[in-house]
């Protein structure tokens, strides 16, 4: 019978460590998430000329993402998506922060949040107030 070893053979075989930090590993599976976001809308885009929800004809014209996607210029969407990666830095950054850092860091996550919000309130229709014309 012959025995076979299950270790490595070869003391002088190095290694490789992953030395980053948590918050760096964290930053990079976030990268990979935008990364792959950033695919997958694209293939949306290209196979889902339409939004998928008008395919199946239910689109709520005052949804988010039918804003984003339909009504939003070219212009404020990219801030759109600009302010959306800046808010999700910001989250990421306050893994492990103090909690006076954490309190800055939600401040100003508010603020982005707050003004993508702006962005998209600008184009959603007031139902309230076309009833009162009416």
């Amino acid at each position: 019978m012959k025995y076979e070893q299950t270790f490595n053979a070869n003391p002088h075989k190095v290694e490789e460590v992953d030395e980053r930090t948590p918050e760096e590993v964290y930053d990079n599976l976030r990268s990979l998430g935008h990364q792959a976001n950033d695919i997958l809308d694209s293939l949306l885009e290209e196979f889902w000329k339409d939004d998928i929800e008008d395919v199946f004809g239910f689109a709520d014209e005052d949804s988010d993402d039918y804003i984003l996607y339909h009504r939003l210029t070219e212009e404020e969407r990219h801030e759109y998506f600009e302010l959306q990666k800046q808010a999700d830095e910001l989250e990421g950054k306050m893994v492990g922060a103090s909690f006076a850092e954490q309190d800055r860091l939600r401040e100003e996550f508010g603020e982005k949040y707050a003004k993508m919000e702006d962005l998209i309130e600008k184009y959603r229709t007031d139902e309230d107030s076309e009833e009162d014309e009416a």
